[in-house]
């Protein structure tokens, strides 16, 4: 009798995975909410739904009031390119004892509204020095 879990070695694994197709192809996941359009400025240069855009308007007033200011910069402000997280600028007033709170809060909030994905945050208080990331930020950010 010969033992059948002889087979099991490293050239049975080897000659499994050769089996296997070289690439698989996924479905992209389709989204019931059309693309934006260029007949809204603000939308024509990033790509966020307007949906997206309002919850994120929503979530910064409540998490910081609604003195705030959100741009968007990065990748998604470029119609052109795939991918990317989404990169959030926040000006806003207040003490630096309360912005980490906000900032938890808003962060929180735009992970229930939008889905689980990668955000950044970039925060700066108003009358504090801006910081090299700042600058880039709101010079090619889009407002929201």
């Amino acid at each position: 009798m010969t033992n059948c879990w002889k087979d099991s070695s490293a050239e049975a694994q080897r000659r499994a995975v050769q089996r296997l197709p070289r690439t698989v192809s996924l479905p992209r996941p389709t989204t019931h909410e059309p693309r934006p359009t260029n007949h809204d400025p603000i939308i024509s240069t990033m790509r966020l739904t307007p949906s997206q855009i309002q919850a994120i308007r929503q979530a910064a007033g409540e998490a910081f009031g609604a003195t705030v200011g959100v741009w968007l910069f990065g990748s998604r402000t470029d119609d052109n390119a795939r991918g990317g997280d989404l990169d959030l600028y926040i000006e806003t007033e207040g003490l630096p004892a309360d912005t980490l709170r906000q900032e938890l809060q808003f962060y929180a909030a735009l992970q229930r509204r939008l889905g689980e994905q990668r955000i950044d945050i970039v925060v700066h208080r108003q009358g504090t020095p801006m910081r090299p990331i700042d600058t880039v930020a709101r010079q090619s950010g889009v407002g929201l």
